[in-house]
């Protein structure tokens, strides 16, 4: 009788080959999680080093054109309407900007905001259009083409606000702090219009070229801009301005009225990819950003 011989078996000696190849494997992907961990902790420790250096600023995007920068010692929060303001550090001074009284920049709710240290910049032209009864303390109103210095309530830092006239209403604020630059445009912005006549649109032009003046070549840490989908074909021409003609680190695009694919396709477009370093792409409300 004669024995089969099972052809699909393995000769005796590539078990032991088979069993070294899957335990090489598997320290091979043990090794790569240890040290994904180990990468990761890393990155972890450097922030929070960076972050007792005072060398890390956090951004918030809360809602149309309101930002919350939370900096080592104080907080800025710029034209905020609607969203939700993250929790706010006792701690640290707040100080509370306004470019101008629109409804979409300005919300009389700031004035219910809690906090201890709080402080209010708000454009001249809000004033008038204060809830009755409003006089809170640690408040100041800002004219365009005026320069206010501020200084923390330990004494041992200021910063100082300058004010440029907008194309609009109210203000732009460029402050400087700790050695930078944050620039918040409110509404000056290059407003033409395909609707509007020649002589508007050149007025526009003429007066938007003037008041962004004081930026040219100037190094602006964090640029804060309109980029409005409602201006079609030119809705970056203010914003491609202001990138061409200062040194932005990183310009936040703010006014695009929760159409978030206006940054994006400025970021695909010829003349907007060359600027995919200095955009910040914000995709939602409450996103956040450590710079």
């Amino acid at each position: 009788m004669k024995s089969e011989v099972n052809s699909t078996s393995l000769p005796s000696w590539k078990y032991p080959a088979l069993f070294l190849l899957a335990a090489a494997f598997i320290f091979y992907i043990v090794t790569l999680v240890i040290k994904i961990k180990r990468s990761i902790r890393r990155r972890k420790r450097r922030k929070l080093r960076k972050q007792r250096e005072g060398k890390t600023n956090e951004v918030t995007y809360i809602s149309h054109s309101g930002f919350l920068i939370e900096t080592k010692n104080c907080l800025f929060l710029f034209d905020y309407y609607e969203g939700k303001i993250p929790p706010l550090s006792q701690e640290k001074p707040l100080f509370i900007f306004v470019s101008h009284w629109h409804s979409d920049h300005f919300n009389p709710e700031i004035f219910s905001i809690r906090h201890e240290k709080v402080h209010y910049i708000l454009s001249h032209d809000t004033r008038k259009h204060l809830p009755a009864g409003i006089s809170p303390e640690n408040l100041c109103f800002m004219k365009p083409e005026e320069k206010l210095d501020f200084t923390l309530e330990d004494g041992n830092e200021h910063f100082t606000v300058e004010t440029l006239k907008s194309t609009d209403c109210g203000v732009a604020f460029l402050i400087y702090y700790r050695r930078k630059y944050l620039y918040h445009a409110g509404d000056l912005n290059w407003w033409v219009w395909q609707g509007e006549n020649q002589a508007y649109n050149s007025n526009m032009t003429a007066n938007f070229l003037h008041y962004t003046k004081p930026l040219e070549n100037l190094d602006i840490w964090a640029a804060f801009l309109p980029l409005d989908p409602r201006q079609e074909e030119w809705y970056s021409k203010g914003f491609l301005h202001i990138l061409e003609h200062a040194h932005v680190k990183y310009a936040f695009p703010m006014h695009f009225w929760k159409d978030y694919s206006v940054i994006s396709g400025f970021l695909s477009s010829p003349e907007g990819s060359k600027y995919q370093k200095t955009v910040v792409n914000i995709e939602q409300e409450g996103q956040e950003f450590s710079l």
